[in-house]
């Protein structure tokens, strides 16, 4: 992507394993820095995307170690359990809030 991207199709590559390369944005860092399952690049830069492209499509490991950490982070960050365990937390500390303030 050379524009931001939105999440769930970084997420949904992530998933399959697929590296990605984005823009550099505020939300793509989190993907991409923490996941280290893709690269990024300076929006609209076509000269840094064929930078990217070319140093993963030379070095087979490390594209295979990205997909690798890419569907290691989406299935700790955003499978559906972990989702609704996280979300399940939220509405808990809520509620728990509210309660107090009811006393």
């Amino acid at each position: 992507s050379s524009k931001a991207m939105f999440g769930l199709q970084a997420i949904e590559s992530l998933a399959m394993g697929t590296p990605i390369i984005c823009a550099s944005g505020p939300d793509a860092g989190e993907w991409i820095g923490n996941s280290q399952g893709g690269l990024l690049m300076r929006s609209g830069d076509s000269f840094d995307l064929q930078r990217k492209l070319r140093s993963i499509l030379e070095d087979p490991e490390e594209l295979r170690l990205m997909g690798r950490r890419a569907v290691q982070f989406a299935r700790e960050h955003y499978d559906r359990n972990t989702r609704s365990q996280k979300l399940i937390q939220v509405f808990d500390r809520v509620l728990r809030k509210r309660q107090g303030k009811m006393d």
